[in-house]
């Protein structure tokens, strides 16, 4: 059915539309917030578990608690997720939404395009939940895999392409430590 531009659909429906069909624009964002306007706590949190910092903890812990050569395979993958990250950027240079978006207290650095956090997170959660035997765990997994990438446009610090592109890099690179 053709929407005639007279109709009162007609605005919103092309808004939506065109803004859809953009992975680079602060329309994500602004919809996640709509939807979701006091989630601001849970997505900080979930970018949290995202950061190297954090990954760097968990990995140590792993090594003097679990495995240890599980925890130096899974250094390993972090160490050639942050360089190819750090690579893709500079070498790209997409910059990041503009700080106006950004929340309150949420800070960020250098180019936007892959999403570090998307992509590591991908990485090393990615690694462990196909490594597992456990199918809960690498549901769980997956779940924290999105819940990181979608925070980053939540936050406001990332595009929805840059996560996607994250996401996909990650993907590979997670493949690249099971072959390995």
């Amino acid at each position: 059915m053709r929407v005639k531009r007279n109709s009162i659909f007609y605005p919103h429906l092309s808004h939506f539309i065109y803004h859809s069909m953009s992975l680079f624009t602060t329309f994500w964002t602004e919809l996640m917030r709509s939807l979701l306007p006091r989630a601001a706590i849970l997505f900080k949190a979930a970018s949290f578990c995202g950061s190297e910092y954090f990954l760097v903890a968990v990995i140590a812990i792993g090594y003097w608690g679990y495995d240890r050569r599980l925890s130096k395979q899974t250094a390993i993958l972090l160490l050639i997720t942050a360089v190819s990250n750090y690579w893709l950027k500079i070498t790209i240079k997409n910059p990041r939404p503009p700080s106006t978006l950004w929340l309150p207290g949420v800070t960020a650095k250098n180019y936007s395009l892959p999403s570090g956090h998307a992509q590591s997170s991908t990485v090393i959660w990615g690694w462990v939940g196909l490594k597992t035997l456990k199918k809960w765990v690498s549901g769980f997994l997956a779940c924290l895999i999105l819940v990181i990438g979608l925070s980053r446009v939540y936050l406001g610090v990332h595009w929805l392409g840059d996560v996607l592109f994250g996401w996909g890099i990650g993907a590979d690179l997670a493949g690249y430590g099971l072959v390995r």
